[in-house]
């Protein structure tokens, strides 16, 4: 109701004023009179039901009291006191936000408008309150948000950016601005000259902040035209997000990063990040050579250098071939284990660079070890020699390492790739093959793969495949034992047998030991036929009468392994042979490979009685010192000094491997350098109470010889030849005795 009073409404203006707010009649509203100099604030004179309803206020509390009662004595009752101050002065409706106190305490958020209305009665003021509580909430949580994405957005250590629909920056953080105001991409102001929080990518199109920036090829676009499809693909809703890598240059450098465009949510846009992965792509750059690149060298790899043999081949019909060069050093090994592999390291970095020096129109690769690989993408046989000429020629000059002036040369194989050549292990084994064809030949030399080579190639592989076949059966199947006579030249006794494995293939016929031992030591085949070996020739030999002592060869690769004396022990222990009529020959190679191991493996055989021979003596690398560490019975020299003693008018037996007829213009002091190292070997092993054994002994002059010269015992073709356990085993030639069957 309107109070009465001084201002009070007459009937036809309350029925006037009442038809006036018909419409507002349910809405939350009061009027008051107009403000005057003595009653600033308006008293009220009517309150609608529905601002009661809100409010909880009675009608009684509310008429005669003033607006504060809902809107308090504070920023919003100052408010308020404006709004009245502004009709009064003439203006028009006037529209606020303001706090709305309730009866309780709480408060809601109105939007009040305060209009004038004239009756006749006088001018009054009425105040619509709408609620926009809700309104409010939703704006202060959007802004609550808003602010939080900025401070996420600016504390982002990635370049972080957000566009629009069509594209074009809105928003940037702080790692943003600080990278792109200076890109020598653009020319943008001085940051002084920019207003702070600002930046001047903001309106620019995303694709154009970034244009000139990409670290790209001239004439080439790099990722732009990348990046352009993934942005419309994200703004158009195609897919959920895009990324990829990217590079941009900048003054003196070049720096990786990873875009990522993520759409908005609730509206067209998206999210724009630049993550610097300069680091991590520094680091796969690293990975990626070293995976590819040998470590010492900073060569190609094995890796890679299949890699590019797999696209060159199989050459193209009426193309260029590639040709590759299989380069093993000579005499390496004697560099690294008598000067440590700190020195053959050296050895192996100038090596490459001469390899560099001679070979620039090459990829060299380093495959391990002293082991080089030199491939032309584009050669026939004619230049491939060339070039082999040149590594050969340049690789045997000295080497001066740790004060020493070394010698080192290179065996080259050089294959040419044809239609054979599929895969890069074809084309590597056929120049393996052909580098060991240099090395057969004598070294420091090269030679080309050619038909014969081919076949010796098939032909080893044709052995390996059936000697894996009879080695697959429990008895090896056509694999057998021959011996060969040991003698004593004091008395012409046989004092032992020397085992030695002989093959004959149902398809390949016989095959020479020569090639089979050579295909067992390489494809691993040696360690269980030197196993078979071992029992088969303690079994035989526990038959033999008195203490005749059985021979069988030990292979570097046996001996490596850490298993060898527990098999000897076992083929003892199975067989019942003693153990001092056991002798295990090895080469001075395989002891040299690993000294301190062999030195433990051998000495433990050696302390159950085993007898030990160090086959080949004097073409290996043992020193004296090593030499005296072995736990060595017999030394034997090798054939290639007792050929040497041969008489000027002596006939060459015949036999399979033996070396060319005696050149009887060969100067004598070939002979009288023999002798002497023969003499050597016997004062040596006289020295450290060994016996000493002359293998290859082919000439009655020899056995005479070598007599003379204080060796113990013989073997060779002159006293007899392998035969199978049993045959009559040696004759004499001067006298007809024979010794044994």
């Amino acid at each position: 109701m309107l109070v009465a009073g001084a201002g009070a409404l007459t009937d036809s203006d309350r029925l006037a004023m009442y038809e006036t707010l018909l419409d507002d009649a349910r809405s939350p509203l009061l009027v008051t009179t107009l403000p005057t100099a003595q009653a600033p604030w308006p008293p009220v004179v009517h309150v609608s039901p529905g601002l009661l309803s809100r409010s909880g206020w009675d009608e009684a509390e509310v008429l005669g009291s003033d607006p504060r009662l809902f809107h308090g004595s504070g920023t919003d009752a100052a408010t308020a006191e404006r709004l009245v101050a502004s009709i009064a002065a003439g203006g028009g409706p006037t529209t606020e936000v303001l706090k709305l106190y309730q009866r309780d305490g709480t408060a809601i958020w109105v939007e009040v408008t305060v209009s004038p209305l004239t009756l006749s009665g006088g001018t009054f003021l009425v105040w619509v309150h709408r609620d926009v509580t809700r309104r409010r909430l939703v704006e202060a949580e959007r802004r609550d948000r808003e602010a939080f994405v900025r401070s996420v957005l600016a504390s982002l250590p990635s370049q972080t950016a957000v566009v629009d629909g069509e594209g074009v920056v809105t928003a940037v953080n702080d790692a943003w601005i600080r990278y792109w105001r200076v890109h020598p991409a653009h020319d943008f102001p001085p940051e002084e000259a920019t207003p702070p929080g600002q930046d001047p990518t903001v309106g620019m199109h995303y694709l154009d902040v970034c244009a000139g920036a990409y670290a790209a090829p001239a004439g080439d676009a790099g990722p732009a035209a990348e990046i352009a499809a993934g942005l419309a693909d994200v703004l158009e809703q195609r897919r959920p997000a895009f990324t990829t890598d990217f590079a941009l240059a900048e003054r003196h450098s070049m720096r990786w990063f990873q875009v990522q465009i993520v759409p908005l949510r609730g509206r067209p846009g998206a999210v724009v990040s630049h993550q610097d992965i300069t680091e991590r792509k520094l680091g796969e750059q690293v990975l990626a050579f070293e995976a590819t690149h040998d470590p010492l060298t900073a060569l190609a790899n094995r890796f890679a250098l299949r890699d590019l043999l797999d696209g060159l081949l199989p050459p193209r019909p009426g193309s260029p071939a590639p040709a590759l060069l299989f380069a093993d050093l000579d005499g390496f090994k004697a560099v690294n284990d008598g000067l440590g592999h700190g020195a053959g390291d050296e050895v192996l970095i100038e090596v490459t660079r001469r390899l560099v020096r001679v070979a620039d129109d090459a990829t060299i690769a380093r495959l391990g070890g002293d082991e080089f690989a030199l491939l032309l993408p584009e050669a026939d046989e004619a230049s491939a020699s060339d070039l082999a000429v040149r590594v050969v020629e340049v690789l045997r000059e000295p080497y001066d390492v740790a004060g020493l002036r070394l010698t080192v040369s290179a065996s080259v194989g050089v294959a040419v790739a044809d239609g054979t050549h599929r895969t890069p292990g074809d084309l590597l084994r056929d120049a393996d093959a052909a580098m060991y064809q240099a090395k057969e030949r004598g070294r420091d030399r090269y030679a080309v793969f050619g038909p014969q080579l081919r076949e010796r190639a098939v032909r080893r592989v044709r052995i390996l495949d059936r000697l894996r076949h009879a080695m697959s059966e429990p008895t090896p199947d056509g694999l057998t034992l021959h011996y060969q006579p040991i003698v004593s030249f004091a008395d012409r006794r046989l004092v032992g047998l020397e085992a030695l494995a002989r093959w004959r293939d149902d398809r390949l016929g016989v095959v020479p030991p020569g090639e089979f031992i050579e295909v067992a030591e390489d494809s691993g085949l040696i360690v269980r036929l030197g196993m078979w070996a071992l029992v088969q020739a303690c079994t035989d030999a526990v038959a033999a009468p008195g203490d005749l002592t059985v021979s069988v060869n030990v292979s570097p690769r046996q001996l490596a392994d850490a298993r060898i004396v527990d098999v000897v022990e076992e083929a003892l222990a199975l067989t019942g042979l003693p153990p001092h009529r056991l002798c295990l020959e090895i080469t001075e190679g395989a002891v040299m490979s690993d000294i301190d191991a062999a030195v433990v493996r051998l000495g433990t055989l050696r302390a159950q009685g085993v007898r030990i021979a160090l086959d080949d003596f004097g073409t290996g690398w043992s020193s004296l010192g090593h030499l005296q560490r072995l736990p060595v019975d017999r030394l034997k020299v090798d054939r290639s000094f007792v050929e040497a003693l041969r008489g000027e008018t002596e006939p060459v037996l015949p036999g399979p491997g033996r070396g060319a007829p005696w050149d009887r213009d060969a100067p004598a002091r070939d002979r009288d350098g023999a002798a002497a190292v023969v003499s050597a070997i016997v004062a040596l092993a006289r020295g450290l109470g060994m016996r000493v054994t002359a293998e290859g002994v082919e000439t009655a002059e020899q056995f005479r010889y070598l007599r003379e010269l204080g060796c113990d015992d013989a073997q060779g073709f002159h006293l007899g030849r392998p035969a199978p356990w049993g045959a009559p085993q040696v004759v004499l030639p001067d006298t007809g005795d024979q010794v044994v069957s």
